[in-house]
């Protein structure tokens, strides 16, 4: 992973929302 997800997300969720890591992922 990339440090920290973007704030569109309030919770930091990587492995726990499949969208969620969708972005992360790519």
């Amino acid at each position: 992973l990339k440090g920290n997800p973007p704030p569109v997300h309030a919770r930091p969720t990587f492995n726990d929302d499949p969208p969620d890591t969708k972005e992360d992922s790519d």
